[in-house]
């Protein structure tokens, strides 16, 4: 397959799933979500994209540029988007929220970018355009979600 599919790989690393709480603030009833809480159940939401991604791209290399392009803005980054949405309704750890915040706000350009032109990113010589957020995530803790 193309080094998008990779990309698609490491978008999925990246962020979906079905947790959901409210809204992305970092505090509820009980205060706010340990790191450690929120690294387990990031990284399990994180799983389930890869999962989710990498069973809708399996046939999509035989499918030529056009369907790459079409899976890229119709598949990874509507899900994508809605993995960053459940990653930020966890809330986030107390004093790590503008670390957080800044990179889904960057996963998020990503996402624009590919949205606005998918077919930049079919060929094999694209770069990663997630490795910048990936090593970002990875530090951080999420390594399911920052790794391909």
């Amino acid at each position: 397959m193309r080094r998008v599919l990779v990309v698609g790989a490491v978008a999925a690393a990246l962020l979906i799933g079905a947790c959901g709480s409210s809204g992305g603030s970092s505090a509820g009833a009980a205060g706010p979500i340990t790191k450690a809480d929120y690294l387990r159940r990031g990284n399990a939401l994180c799983q389930k994209l890869a999962d989710h991604l990498k069973s809708a791209a399996k046939d999509v290399g035989a499918s030529g540029a056009d369907g790459i392009a079409t899976y890229l803005k119709g598949t990874l980054v509507p899900a994508v988007r809605a993995q960053l949405d459940d990653l930020r309704a966890l809330g986030y750890p107390a004093g790590d929220d503008a670390t957080l915040k800044s990179i889904y706000d960057d996963a998020g350009k990503v996402l624009d970018s590919i949205a606005q032109n998918p077919s930049k990113f079919v060929t094999e010589s694209s770069e990663d355009p997630f490795a910048s957020v990936n090593k970002r995530l990875s530090h951080y803790g999420l390594t399911k979600c920052g790794s391909n």
